[in-house]
């Protein structure tokens, strides 16, 4: 069978680095093959696809020592338009990829530069949206679309150009359950019935042997084992978490009320509307539902980013305004969705310190502070790298640090372990259990079905922008099983 790629890494180093990024990895693949790559954050998963593309040496400044031969062709010798011929590239953040005002322009977008016709595009465009279910929302602005409506426009951006290869950085990132299950559906029908070649960055959570030919380990820069997948033997189910007599949690006054709360965007998009309830001290508090049904545009007004159209949030017995919203954030640890929009830092270390420098603390317990928070992040060592050459997995891991290091008396999360793989998560789970713990108060948004069940002692379900139900740990427990089989979010309501 044709090989369409064939790469030999002795090293791949940047500018000022003291070691290789990449070091010692060799990969082949065939036409039609679909290779999964997993590794805990850090291992160089997305990289290895900026190498094959060629935009680690050409836009990153990546020196590569080794070759990088795509569909026959030395990588280094193509244009960036010629690249695009051969692959679909998918990045972990898509929004980074968004260039389009509105969906209809971003999905021809690419197709546009390669020169296609005017018939040809809006035929493709419309047989991308289709299938990617984003029919209706052609005239909507990229900018409005939830975190997974993101996501799928920029996997119908790429299928428009039927490109052969399928270069995808965990697709389903940003997805919630079911939406995970339909990327992964709709990768495996491209898979098996066009014959479209998949190398694939393999979100958590998935059953990825039930898709790939072949899985690649990765750890530390370097390809360390390969696996074909009918000899592969997936991670146990997450088993963390903590029961609520291990929490040992301190529960005490209410710390947030929310009442009656409705948010529209300009232009009228519904944010959430009537949304009711109260927070106290030492609660993990847990926000799920379908994507685009509000949990985003909730975070955002709990922490004071946009303010209700109607209803009132109080805080520590103050109404959340424009007034008091400096003082009330102050109380808070926000970790965004995205976190490359909190981190503007030019070094890891004084990322974690930004906080804990607006508090009367002394240099030497700043630094403590700043040392530890680095630490139970699993970023220790990399204090004086620019926190852009880390991966995306251990910027959020920075990010969760920086929201953290000033222990806050409320964290808000967004989707805080997306991308990262099973320890890590863990890792950053049991970071927050030990806030509740001492008292603190965590609401969480995530679509990790499992985390959710392990970790939080009340589960609000958001369904169409509203605050539809909520559950005790034990009563979502029996929903989570259902959903995790293939189940509808209406059926938990």
């Amino acid at each position: 069978m044709e090989t369409v790629l064939e790469l030999v890494i002795k090293s791949l180093t940047f500018p000022g680095a003291k070691s290789a990024a990449l070091k010692e990895s060799k990969l082949s693949v065939r036409k039609g093959e679909f290779i999964a790559i997993k590794g805990p954050a850090g291992a160089g998963k997305s990289l290895l696809l900026h190498t094959i593309t060629g935009a680690a040496m050409k836009y990153e400044g990546g020196v590569l020592d080794g070759s990088v031969i795509l569909m026959g062709n030395d990588i280094t010798e193509l244009s960036l338009p010629a690249v695009s011929e051969y692959v679909g590239y998918m990045s972990q953040e898509p929004r980074n990829q968004i260039v389009g005002v509105t969906v209809e322009e971003e999905v021809a977008f690419g197709m546009a530069n390669l020169c296609r016709s005017r018939q040809e595009i809006a035929k493709r465009s419309e047989e991308a949206l289709f299938f990617v279910g984003l029919t209706g929302l052609e005239k909507r602005k990229t900018t409005s679309l939830s975190g997974g409506q993101t996501q799928r426009l920029a996997f119908a951006g790429i299928l428009a150009s039927k490109a052969p290869i399928l270069l995808l950085d965990q697709p389903g990132a940003e997805l919630d359950e079911r939406g995970k299950r339909e990327m992964y559906a709709l990768i495996k029908k491209l898979h098996r019935e066009d014959g479209v070649t998949v190398i694939m960055a393999a979100d958590k959570g998935v059953d990825i042997a039930a898709f790939a030919d072949r899985i690649v380990e990765m750890e530390n820069g370097t390809i360390k084992k390969e696996t074909a997948a009918a000899d592969y033997r997936a991670s146990l189910p997450y088993r963390g978490g903590r029961s609520p007599a291990e929490s040992a949690q301190k529960k005490g006054g209410t710390t947030l009320v929310v009442d009656d709360v409705s948010f529209a965007y300009k232009g009228g998009a519904i944010g959430c509307e009537h949304i009711s309830f109260t927070a106290r001290r030492g609660n993990f508090l847990a926000v799920m539902g379908a994507n685009g049904g509000g949990k985003t545009t909730l975070l955002k007004l709990l922490a004071g980013l946009i303010y209700p159209d109607r209803g009132a949030i109080t805080v520590f017995d103050r109404v959340m305004t424009r007034k008091s919203a400096y003082a009330l954030r102050s109380k808070m640890g926000f970790i965004f969705q995205n976190p490359d929009l909190q981190i503007f830092a030019d070094t890891v270390r004084d990322e974690a310190a930004f906080a804990l420098s607006k508090r009367p603390l002394g240099e030497e317990e700043r630094a403590c502070k700043t040392t530890a928070a680095l630490h139970k992040a699993g970023l220790a060592g990399y204090e004086d790298l620019h926190p852009q050459r880390l991966s995306r997995g251990q910027r959020r891991k920075l990010a969760v640090a920086s929201a953290l290091a000033h222990d806050p008396e409320i964290v808000i999360a967004d989707e805080p372990t997306a991308g990262l793989d099973e320890g890590d998560s863990r890792s950053i789970m049991d970071w927050l259990a030990d806030f509740c713990a001492i008292g603190r108060t965590v609401i969480l948004v995530s679509h990790d079905l499992e985390l959710v069940a392990s970790y939080a002692d009340r589960v609000f379900l958001l369904n169409r922008h509203r605050l539809e139900a909520q559950y005790t740990r034990s009563r979502f427990a029996r929903f989570a099983a259902r959903l995790m089989d293939g189940g509808e979010w209406y059926e938990a309501v």
